[in-house]
């Protein structure tokens, strides 16, 4: 075609020279055969792996095949003559094409192919940086705006990092319709709550700070941008994106004339699906003093949050029946609010009919107080206490066990340990475990030895998990030399000398090297890993032992490589405990987490057969409190677990007291009633915890308290050694804790002995 090589010519030089406007300028007035025509050329060269462009002799434009300084600027040009030529089958096999780039639309515009509004749709759903391009088609009149929420998708990707006062400057009209969408309508897959996030510098939220600059220079107008928030609010917003209207209107200080003119609006959104949108209903009609029907309170009522609950109090006239709907919150400081609302009005028949309907619901604490407004007497704490029988327990069991008292500590010599077979493959096979939890069974050692020569390090692991059962120095009669000698060693014979691993490993396993180690607190520093300070007394050097050793080292900076292994030594499981101690102090917190190893020690623990060290009891309760949601719930069941199988009683959790002042008391308060609430026996462990424990907690001890009172209100108990540290206390639940009277039910004795005897019967059993 005439003319054809002279501008194809210009259209390569222009991309060459990385001139954008100078391939907008050569595609004009070009027909579709034209395009077409460069395509295989231009085809070529996107495919083509390159840094940069040129043009061939013969006029083509080809790759270098090396890196020019403008070969990005060139890049964007090439995208330019590719969306002035492809045809819409073949853009679509490259969607980085599209870019953000105003000249897109340029391009497009004038070669306004029929199917420009099907490629618009495309490009945003692909690309939503590409919105300046479709919006520049939009003003030209050649489409229709596409569907709104892709449209309005586009539009917050696109005006994040403060790029939204450059599109409103270049396109004022965005102002008269697109900015009061955002406000109202739904915005698809892109959310000005996650457009608005800081940016590292602190230059603040961009779409927030731009919205309330508009309001202040009049750009928009105030009191519609506040009617249309609500607007927003009230189109059944998701929690997570109502965040950032309810934050606009907070940044923009409504003042309370403003809020009363819009309680009609704000009464809408107490009936919205997420719940902070009817707490920011309910504190915004009471900064109003609005009034507000009582049927329309419903939701908040009965919401999980304390403060929109008391919000909703507080917005009731008189309407106890109404009121007593938050006797459903599981709280028992809203209960009580509600019963002195309650108390001070005469109740109707739907009041008692409500009241009555949530008594079941009522802490232990507050269902007397229920109970005399109706005019009932509710029976006592009851506990079936089940009946035991102990003859067929042999004495030496009993008394190792220490029946009638409380648990000894862990482990009680003589009490087994093995459990489940397990094939295990993991290293050496004189070392794999013969059964859960790490153990190897010593006549099952002793025979492998007989046909196998391991390496020392192999030997020295293997004699770690040296189960307790059955060691018998003769079970090693046949082996001779020093492997025999050190196995013998192990068993629980004569002592070796030498300073080998394998040597060093059988010693601590018989006991004739003692090994302790401990944490301690340190509270002059502010990194929570600090406050956690492990330490031991043991054998150095080389060697699995010395390795697992080596994870409690506080001052070795390469700790951070190293996680104790719960398998490595099963009878000295509290050395793996302080290895994750060592690193769970960061996991006490709020914020920054760690992995721990803490998940597979506490799996490893939940066996009926782990006897659980003082230590070891403290990593537990530390773990209980942790951030982590695997680490804390695992806890929680494994403390259910072993208070029910006869591993744990208050005496045995009472170590971990010395760790209360770096734990967060409402959240060890949330856990420990989690565990309370599983069984008589189980809150019976948790009440005498608290008991023994919580003068130890050194900065608001409330919540602990509040469980505390609970717990003896529900075993219609008084505390024994905490009272007079309670009365030093003006907190309104150690005020009340200090009234009470009364001993443990009888049963819960019963019940532990229960669970002493089931412990018993898998010591015989084994």
């Amino acid at each position: 075609m005439p003319g054809l090589t002279e501008r194809s010519s210009a259209l390569f030089d222009a991309i060459v020279r990385a001139d954008r406007a100078a391939v907008v300028a050569t595609l004009h007035d070009w027909t579709e055969d034209e395009r077409r025509a460069v395509v295989p050329t231009l085809r070529a060269a996107v495919r083509a792996e390159t840094r940069g462009w040129t043009i061939a002799p013969d006029g083509r434009l080809v790759a270098t095949g090396h890196h020019t300084d403008d070969w990005y600027e060139q890049f964007h040009a090439l995208n330019l003559a590719v969306l002035g030529t492809y045809p819409l089958t073949a853009l679509r096999a490259y969607p980085w094409a599209l870019s953000e780039d105003p000249l897109v639309g340029a391009v497009l515009l004038d070669r306004r192919p029929s199917w420009l509004a099907a490629f618009a749709d495309w490009a945003l759903l692909t690309e939503p940086r590409s919105w300046p391009g479709v919006r520049a088609l939009i003003r030209a009149g050649a489409i229709a705006r596409p569907p709104l929420p892709l449209y309005l998708s586009g539009l917050v990707l696109t005006g994040q990092d403060g790029e939204i006062a450059r599109l409103v400057e270049d396109d004022p009209e965005l102002l008269a319709r697109e900015l009061w969408e955002l406000l109202a309508t739904d915005t698809g897959q892109q959310s000005l709550r996650a457009a608005d996030a800081p940016d590292p510098w602190d230059q603040g939220y961009e779409w927030t700070a731009f919205y309330c600059a508009c309001v202040a220079d009049g750009r928009l107008e105030r009191a519609r941008v506040l009617d249309t928030i609500l607007d927003g609010l009230a189109g059944d917003m998701i929690a997570y994106r109502a965040a950032w209207h309810t934050k606009l209107w907070k940044e923009l200080v409504p003042t309370r004339p403003e809020v009363a003119e819009r309680v009609e609006r704000l009464r809408v959104l107490l009936g919205a699906a997420a719940a902070p949108v009817v707490a920011f209903a309910v504190k915004e009609l009471v900064r109003a003093r609005a009034t507000v029907p009582p049927a329309e309170l419903s939701a908040a009522l009965t919401a999980a949050s304390k403060t929109t609950v008391r919000g909703a109090l507080k917005l009731l006239d008189d309407a106890p029946a109404a009121a007593a709907l938050a006797l459903g919150h599981p709280a028992a400081d809203i209960q009580s609010e509600v019963l002195d609302r309650l108390e001070r009005r005469d109740l109707d028949d739907a009041a008692r009919t409500t009241l009555l309907g949530h008594l079941d619901l009522l802490a232990a604490t507050q269902r007397p107080r229920a109970e005399a407004l109706l005019n009932l007497k509710g029976p006592g704490p009851f506990i079936s206490a089940p009946t035991v029988d102990l003859d067929a327990i042999p004495e030496p069991i009993r008394v190792a066990l220490n029946f009638g008292g409380p648990l000894p500590s862990a482990p009680v010599p003589g009490e087994p340990v093995l459990g489940d077979r397990v094939d295990s493959e993991e290293g050496p096979l004189v070392s794999r475990p013969t059964h859960a939890g790490g153990w190897i069974e010593p006549s099952t050692l002793v025979e492998r030895l007989r046909t196998a020569s391991p390496s020392e390090n192999a030997f020295a692991q293997a004699l770690l998990r040296l189960a307790p059962e059955g060691r018998d120095p003769a079970l090693a009669a046949g082996l001779t030399g020093r492997t025999g000698a050190v196995l013998r060693c192990a068993l629980g014979g004569d002592p070796v000398p030498d300073d080998g691993p394998a040597a060093a490993a059988a010693r601590a396993v018989a006991g004739v090297t003692p090994i302790s180690v401990n944490v301690t607190l340190d509270l002059d520093d502010v990194r929570p890993i600090d406050w956690l300070v492990t330490s031991h007394d043991g054998p150095t050097g080389a060697g699995p032992l010395a390795d697992h050793l080596a994870t409690l080292d506080a001052d070795d900076g390469e700790r951070w490589h190293r996680r104790a292994d719960p398998l490595a030594f099963p009878a000295r499981r509290d050395i793996a405990a302080a290895g994750a101690i060592n690193r769970l102090g960061w996991n006490l917190d709020a914020g920054w987490t760690q992995p721990t190893g803490t998940p597979e020690l506490l799996g490893v623990l939940l066996s009926e057969r782990e006897p659980l060290a003082p230590l070891t009891v403290r990593f537990i309760v530390l773990a209980l409190a942790s951030a982590v949601a695997e680490e804390h719930l695992l806890a929680a069941d494994l403390l259910i677990a072993a208070i029910d199988d006869g591993r744990l009683d208050a005496a045995a959790l009472e170590p971990s007291r010395v760790d209360l002042p770096v734990i967060k008391p409402n959240r060890l308060a949330a856990r420990l009633q989690t565990v309370a609430e599983t069984g008589p026996l189980q809150r019976a462990v948790v009440r005498d915890f608290l008991d023994a424990t919580v003068d130890a907690v050194t900065a608001r001890p409330g919540p602990l308290l509040v469980l505390f009172d609970e717990l003896c209100a529900q075993t219609d108990t008084g505390p024994a050694r905490s009272r007079e540290y309670l009365r030093t206390l003006s907190h309104k639940a150690a005020k009340s804790l200090v009234k009470r009277e009364g001993d443990p039910p009888a049963a819960e004795a019963q019940l532990a002995l229960a669970a002493r005897v089931r412990r018993a019967r898998r010591w015989m059993a084994a």
